[in-house]
């Protein structure tokens, strides 16, 4: 709906013309044969901010008499007490006091009508309260309870572009799809007042809801005076469409397409509803049935839209050119003219893109844009326009120049005629912000400017990057904006302005200070008090394309106090919310005294996600409480203090009588509706908030590092979502959760994620059984008193003159508590002394890269852990399964180059610049892709030097970055000899030949020692560093390493297994680091030493272990399918088949739908009828193999003839290697991980595997095969991982690095397979093993028990 006053026309016209407005029951008559109905009648509360003793029904709740429903509680003063649910504008997350019966709209038309009497409403309504007569698909879910709805209702609806608090009208949304996930829903809402009367406490409304067979209809009437129905005051109706637009008539309502059956196919469910601050009573009901009948179904009538064509660019213009923006909600062509001259004809207008385009201007200048819209254009199918004639629409622009040497000068009793060239000629605020140009600075006088009105920057009135327009004072005092209580604020909707030195005060009830809608601009010392609601709110418009909404601003060193609407629901100090684009940083900003939260970064269901909000060095506290001059008098306006600001920007509230309870009072809210944000708060401060002192709102995946959280009256830390189906991804690092005497607790609600990302020895969360703040470690630490400088919140944060954060010691860290832990708020950010820092980047393979594995003892590569031994920001870019010839190709190498949003490009940084590089693993690889020659200098193109000077060192020192080359760490060997390193685990290969091509061999590390010798570079030889530690640790230094898997021993303890001779967990990883750190302590990159001592066994090998591991229960079978035959290759291997997964049921199995058909050294897979499937979550399969020792060195080969091959994305077939195997089960969850040469989407996937439960899919396939087209297929396993071959396809191995022994740590299950509608004759099958390359946890029991009797894991 575009407006009330049309969706009001059209219903009330197209449906009801005036046939069905009399009588008691007016819409009874809708369906013929309708009876009365009582049903069984429910009451539930659910959904969002409801609360038990709040959201309730008065006992004797019948329809035949009334039905009382309540959402607040009342004091004794008959103000409001406690409020549960709301209703959310333009979002169907509602929060509801629901009394409910269920109906099947598939064969049900109903009629629902009642007298609701208004008990008690909100006398400071916020918008949320409300009533309904409701019809939804669904009251499930565990958070937001998402629903496709309409209702006849009383809360917050615009009229005719004017919100009204509160009104009866209409209020629907479809295009809901899951009642969780709003992300997947693509809403339509429908939201118009019937009326501008607003509901008042004891009054009484007559309203209806029905369902007939081609449409839902909600209906306000009039109530005459002896309580017979009236006059319609309004109607709404929402259609029933057919699936098929053309269709005249339907036979059945599968062929409809009703929102209220999305959810639940045959069940809707239709009732009352109060919620937020409204406690109804529902009486003189009616209710009625019918039955659904086709004949009745009626094609939606054609609704007429008004055309709406704009020229949406400034009425003002600064330069020799104006750029003209012009938007039409239809397609068409356009000519443009200016001054009566047409400049452009036979533009391409589409609908609700804007059209841009700079023309020339002299003066003075009319814009008149002529649009044509398409006679063939409609909005919808049921939609036009109401005319499609041509429109002419004219914008006077006028230009002008101010200002002089490139300053606008303004006063307080600045003219708008004047030229703001001087003080005598000074212009006003508005004036200036209309007319100034890129590179210009508007400077105000400093002292206070009464204003009544709003102050505005038009979008497109921009700066750029180079020259932004610039907003400050002369004096470098502040200039004070006094919107006097009436005026509404300040918004920049212009990019690149940067605006300092400004105080925004006293806006009207409900008005932001200011809003931020621009892009790339910088808002820094300015300060916001007193206002009506939010001081700075960041957001731009829902109508807008999200590439309009605000983003890459920076708020820096800015205060927002004290703000507050009248009902006290509103206000925040900042918010980024609702509209906010990506990139938006606030750094070193306080928020204190605001009556809702300090931030909030509130994204709703109707607009989606908004952009990643970064907040760093911040202060939140006293939040939810209030300073006002005087107690606050009802439907008075709020009576704020006086406030002084000085030069620095401190301001001190005088006169101050009440400090007052207000609204929710978090400090950091950061999120809403489930929605994913990865917001980030870093170095920040949270204390004395009334709520929480840090809340996800439901957000899944918050990000908090070194920050501190101190006595909030709530959770110091909230990280929760209401979706109980959504995987969470919060992750917490340096966080200090404190209290003295107060009590509390945390909620850290992870959902199927690794506990390892919030809780650790870094992090320190506050326990109420101990009455202590530790963290979670074998080496447990308690946070102490003594390591705060002071925690007297008495002492409020001031700014020093540079405009930074003076805490004056509170909840910083002192020597002791620095020296204890690296958690917590710290740094120069807040005046502590900080190290000098260098920047390194960090290049390398899954020996030095990041990994998420759910293994036992997790994979972690060393730049994971150079932060812990050097003072640097580090960027860790390697890439498991990288070299360093193909890693040039991946988009880390493009970072690295380039930089990006949070990652600065090579040598763009300050001070001393490093690039730690760490190939060599994958270089040895035999494969084109990925094979470096170990022979050669670093001129020797092809050559592994070469390939590292070239891509790397020869960048990095060009950028003046010094490059810091680390041999490759050796791969553990079971012997652990110093002989047995004297092979490819020292990084020394052989000469393989493949084909026609030689892969050369030879010694990996001694070519970096070599370079670096002649090139004179810091050279790290990791590899005898490595080979030293590891027979000097001899059989612990196993332990340095990643274990897939665990089984419990006889003992109850848990036995590793599944050990990976390449990759280290993060003890290992320390140890690596620290090796660098040793080995470079004479080097420039030794300055940054931050001079640890060695990481131990005991120190860090407990905490490598992952606490969420669960050992499995698999079983590896002990026989063989009896239901396929054995296949005997040439070789004489006898492979044996099964079919297990996700395969339909167990009878599906032997059903005929799979077959397998052997001739000769051939065999046939076949399936069909739509059995087995590679899916997102789940696989089942048909497959033939072998039964291999975990460990073995591999290559399996065979050709594949394809006979028949569906178009399908879930088909597939292939080689594959699995870490488990079931014969002839049925399984609907998921199961093991595998890599397969094979390929699934049609055949776009060129190799894929599943690790840790997730797909992972090679490189995009650039040959396609099909039914009768032979592939040559290649598997090879060695101790690096895998290396998978499909046909002329590129070599995939990238990725494909990780051990198949999660599950089955014994063995692992080589074969061939085929999945879903697919018939594949495999041939020349052949497979070769060369030896075991893991230990495989034999011989470690003993040891690990000893282990066990230290770390009781």
């Amino acid at each position: 709906m575009r407006n009330a006053k049309q969706s009001i026309r059209r219903t009330v016209a197209g449906l009801l013309a005036g046939a069905m407005l009399l009588g008691m029951t007016p819409l009874a008559a809708f369906a013929e044969g309708s009876s009365s109905a009582s049903g069984d009648w429910q009451f539930k509360a659910f959904g969002t901010s409801t609360a038990a003793g709040v959201n309730t029904i008065a006992d004797g709740a019948d329809i035949n008499g009334k039905v009382t429903l309540n959402s607040c509680t009342i004091k004794d003063d008959g103000t409001i007490d406690k409020k549960g649910g709301k209703f959310v504008a333009d979002s169907p997350a509602d929060g509801l006091s629901f009394y409910y019966t269920t109906i099947d709209p598939t064969t049900q038309n109903f009629y629902l009508q009642a007298d609701v009497t208004i008990d008690y409403v909100n006398p400071a309504p916020d918008g949320q309260e409300g009533f309904a007569l409701m019809v939804r698909d669904s009251i499930s879910g565990s958070g937001s309870y998402f629903s496709n709805q309409i209702s006849v209702v009383g809360t917050k609806l615009p009229l005719d572009g004017v919100e009204i608090k509160d009104a009866v009208g209409v209020r629907s949304y479809t295009g809901i799809i899951s009642n969780e996930t709003a992300a997947s829903n693509d809403v339509k809402s429908n939201r118009a007042a019937f009326s501008s009367q607003a509901i008042k406490q004891g009054d009484t409304y007559r309203v209806s809801l029905a369902k007939t067979s081609n449409s839902y209809v909600a209906t306000q009437y009039a109530i005459n005076a002896d309580g017979s129905t009236g006059d319609v005051v309004g109607s709404s109706t929402l259609y029933i469409s057919a699936k098929d637009s053309t269709a005249s008539s339907v036979s059945k309502y599968a062929e409809l397409d009703d929102p209220m059956t999305v959810q639940e196919a045959n069940k809707a469910y239709l009732g009352f509803a109060a919620a937020r601050g409204m406690n109804v009573t529902f009486s003189n009901i009616t209710y009625t049935t019918s039955t659904w009948n086709a004949s009745e179904w009626t094609l939606q009538p054609t609704s007429y839209v008004a055309p709406v064509y704009q020229i949406t660019s400034p009425a003002t213009c600064t330069g020799d050119s104006y750029e003209l923006v012009f938007k039409a909600n239809a397609d068409g062509k356009a000519t443009v003219s200016a001054n009566g001259v047409v400049v452009d004809k036979n533009v391409d207008i589409k609908a609700g893109e804007p059209f841009s385009k700079s023309y020339a201007v002299t003066g003075d200048t009319t814009f008149k844009v002529k649009f044509t819209p398409d006679k063939n254009y409609a909005i919808s199918a049921y939609e036009k326009l109401s005319s499609y004639d041509s429109a002419a629409i004219e914008k006077k622009v006028s230009l002008r120049t101010l200002g002089a040497n490139g300053i606008i000068v303004v006063t307080p009793d600045g003219s708008a005629t004047n030229n703001g060239t001087r003080a005598e000629d000074a212009v006003d605020i508005q004036t200036a912000l209309n007319y100034a140009a890129a590179g210009q600075t508007i400077q105000l006088e400093s002292g206070t400017y009464h204003l009544t009105g709003e102050l505005k920057v038009e979008r497109g009135r921009d700066g750029t990057a180079e020259a932004p327009i610039t907003m400050t004072t002369a004096d470098g005092k502040y200039a004070t904006l006094d919107f006097g209580g009436v005026g509404t604020g300040f918004s920049v909707w212009g990019n690149y302005w940067n605006i300092s030195k400004i105080n925004i005060t006293n806006t009207a009830d409900g008005a932001k200070g200011m809003q931020l809608a621009g892009s790339y601009c910088v808002l820094e010392q300015m300060n916001f008090y007193n206002n009506g609601n939010t001081g700075l709110q960041v957001s731009g418009l829902s109508t807008d394309n999200k590439a309009l909404w605000p983003s890459h601003n920076t708020i820096k060193n800015c205060t927002s106090m004290n703000n507050a609407d009248r009902a006290m629901e509103d206000a925040d100090g900042f918010a980024a919310k609702l509209t906010t684009g990506e990139g938006n940083v606030f750094d070193g900003c306080i928020a204190a005294y605001n009556a809702d939260d300090g931030w909030d970064l509130f994204a709703k269901a109707a607009t989606g996600s908004i952009g990643a909000v970064t907040i760093q060095n911040c202060v939140a506290y006293k939040n939810g409480y209030l300073m006002l001059a005087a107690e606050p008098v009802k439907k008075q306006s709020l009576q704020f203090p006086t406030v002084t600001c000085d030069d620095d920007g401190n301001l001190s509230f005088s006169n101050v009588a009440v400090t007052i309870a207000a609204g929710n009072g978090n400090g950091f809210k950061m999120g809403g509706t489930n929605l994913p944000g990865n917001h980030k708060l870093l170095n920040s401060i949270s204390y004395d908030n009334a709520a929480k002192g840090i809340d996800s709102n439901s957000c899944p995946d918050v990000k908090v590092y070194s920050s501190t959280s101190y006595n909030n009256e709530g959770y110091n830390v909230a990280l929760y979502t209401g979706n109980k189906s959504a995987v969470t991804d919060y992750a917490a690092d340096g966080f200090i959760s404190f209290r003295k005497g107060t009590d509390g607790k945390e909620q850290l609600a992870l959902q199927s994620q690794s506990s390892t990302a919030v809780y650790g020895p870094n992090n320190f969360y506050w326990d109420s059984e101990t009455q202590t703040s530790h963290n979670k470690s074998t080496n447990t630490v308690t946070v102490k008193e003594s390591w705060f400088e002071s925690l007297d919140t008495s002492v409020a944060p001031t700014r020093n003159a540079d405009g930074s954060i003076n805490m004056h010691g509170l909840l910083l860290l002192t020597a002791e508590g620095l020296a204890a832990t690296d958690a917590g708020a710290r740094g120069s950010a807040w005046g502590q002394p900080e190290a000098a820092k260098a920047t390194i980047w960090v290049v390398g393979d899954s020996t030095v890269s990041a990994f998420d594995d759910s293994y036992y003892l997790p994979r972690e590569g060393y730049g994971e852990e150079i932060a812990n031994y050097f003072n640097a920001d580090v960027y860790n870019l390697a890439v498991s399964g990288a070299s360093s010839k193909d890693f040039t190709g991946m988009s880390s190498y493009n970072t690295l180059m380039n930089g990006s949003d949070t990652v600065p490009a090579l040598g763009d940084a300050s001070g001393d610049k490093f690039l730690i590089i760490g190939f060599g693993h994958n270089d040895e690889k035999t494969e084109p892709a990925r094979y470096t020659n170990p022979n050669g200098d670093y001129k020797t193109e092809g050559s592994f030097a070469n390939s590292l000077y070239v891509n790397y060192i020869q960048p990095a020192l060009e950028r003046g970055v010094i490059p810091v080359v680390c041999t490759p760490i050796a791969r553990l060997t079971n012997e652990n000899t110093k002989a047995s390193y004297d092979s490819a685990s020292g990084h020394k290969t052989q000469t393989v030949t493949i084909g026609d091509t030689v892969y050369e061999g030879g010694y990996y590390a001694q070519a970096i020692r070599d370079m670096c010798s002649e090139l004179h570079l810091i050279c790290v030889d990791l590899t005898d560093a490595t080979i030293n530690e590891n027979i000097t640790m001899g059989k612990k230094a196993q332990y340095t390493h990643s274990f897939t898997g665990a089984k419990e021993g006889k003992k109850g303890n848990l036995v590793p297994t599944g050990l990976d001779l390449t990759h280290t967990n993060s003890y290992g990883a320390k140890l690596n680091a620290w090796l660098i750190d040793q080995l470079t302590i004479d080097t420039p990159l030794g300055a940054y030493s931050k001079h640890k001592e060695k990481p131990t066994y005991k120190q860090f090998y407990g905490d490598a272990a992952n606490p969420d591991y669960v050992p499995s229960s698999y079983v590896s079978p002990t026989e063989n399918s009896t239901l396929w035959p054995a296949f005997t290759d040439a070789n004489g291997t006898v492979w044996n088949g099964s079919v297990f997964g996700n395969v339909g049921g167990n009878d599906k199995i032997s059903g005929g739908d799979f077959t397998a058909t052997v001739d000769g050294q051939n065999i046939t897979l076949g399936v069909t009828n739509n059995r087995g499937k590679i899916a997102s979550t789940v696989d089942g399969l048909m497959m033939y193999y072998v039964k291999l020792p975990a460990g073995t060195n591999f290559t399996l080969t065979a050709k594949a003839t394809v006979n028949s091959l569906a178009k399908n994305n879930q088909v597939s077939f292939g080689l594959m290697a699995r870490d488990e195997m079931y014969v002839d089960t049925s399984i609907s969850d998921p199961i093991g991980d595998y890599v397969a040469v094979g390929t699934r989407n049609q055949g776009a996937i060129n190799c894929f595997g599943r690790k840790s439960g997730e797909l992972y899919d090679g490189p995009a396939a650039t040959v396609k095969y099909g039914a009768g087209d032979t592939v040559d297929l290649k598997l090879i396993g060695t101790a690096d991982g895998f290396t998978l071959i499909y046909g002329d396809n590129e070599t995939a191995s990238t990725g494909f690095d990780y051990a198949l022994t999660a599950i089955d740590s014994d063995y692992i299950y080589v074969g061939f397979y085929v999945a879903r509608n697919a018939n594949v004759t495999f041939s020349d099958i052949q497979l070769t093993t060369n030896g075991v390359f893991s230990a495989s946890g034999s011989g470690l029991k003993a040891v690990w028990n000893k282990v066990k009797d230290l770390f009781p894991f």
